[in-house]
Formats: structure tokens, sequence, C-alpha cells
């Protein structure tokens, strides 16, 4: 339940870093079949097929465990097609938001700073600094990383 918060929680970010809510469904999308594929799983005991004595109990428990197999092997085709449309999904729902009004793609890529570094997207274009005007971000102040300013 926390992990789905956490994830709904990151949804809400996109209008201020559009690419988190995609880089947190593919890095969590996995994570999160794993832990559904355990809870699920029922487990068959190899010991416990050794101590049957019963010829027709233990080809009972055999072919039980092969049909977990089976529906694993579905379970992750299954969750395959699931990652893939969601990817169409997300895929769309980002090109309908960079459609949307105030977000223009060459904007998004024209953000070159310092010695190749690109300006967040929170970054004001031009701002003032003591007194100097600057574009996108700045190492002034002996910073050695790029810096930038949120508001003019």
């Amino acid at each position: 339940v926390a992990g789905v918060c956490f994830w709904g929680s990151l949804l809400f970010m996109a209008g201020a870093y559009p690419s988190v809510p995609l880089v947190t469904t593919i890095m969590l999308g996995p994570l999160f079949m794993v832990v559904i594929r355990w809870r699920l799983a029922k487990q068959v005991d190899p010991e416990d097929m050794a101590t049957v004595q019963s010829f027709s109990k233990r080809l009972r428990m055999f072919r039980e465990l092969v049909r977990l197999e089976a529906d694993a092997g579905r379970f992750y085709i299954a969750a395959t097609i699931a990652f893939l449309l969601a990817s169409v999904a997300a895929l769309v729902a980002w090109l309908v938001w960079l459609q949307g009004e105030g977000h223009d793609l060459a904007e998004l890529s024209n953000r070159e700073c310092v010695d190749g570094w690109l300006a967040p997207l929170e970054c004001v274009p031009i701002f003032s600094y003591q007194g100097s005007t600057f574009t996108h971000c700045t190492r002034a102040g002996d910073a050695e990383i790029p810096w930038c300013s949120h508001s003019a």
C-alpha cells in the first residue's frame, strides 16, 4: 500500500518534473510485479514429495508443481503485455501533455547551460545575480557545479 501511495504521489509531480511519472513507473513496475508474484505464488516443497510413499500422491504433487510453473509462465507473459500497454499509455499521455498549453519541445531541449550542463525545467531562462544577468545557469560565486535561479 505504501508503495502504491508513493507512486501516486510521484504522479502529481508531473507539472514541475514531466519525466518523473514515466521514470518511476518504469523503475517500480518490475519491483511491484515481483512482490505480487511472490505473494500470490503457492509453494510446493520438494522435500514433501520425498516423504510421500504413495505413487498417486506423488504424481498429484508433481502435476501441481508443473501447473504452478505453467501459471508462472502465463503470469510473466501477461505482465510483459501489461508493461507494453502501460508504456504506450504513458507515451500517449506525455504527447498529450506536450501538446498542451505552454509546453514547447524546443524550449525543453534548448536549456544548455555551462560546459554542456542542461538547466532543469524549474529554472528561469534569464535571471540577475549580483548585478550580472545570466541565461539558464551560471558558475558565479566560484561554484563547482552550475546553478540556476527559480525566480527572476
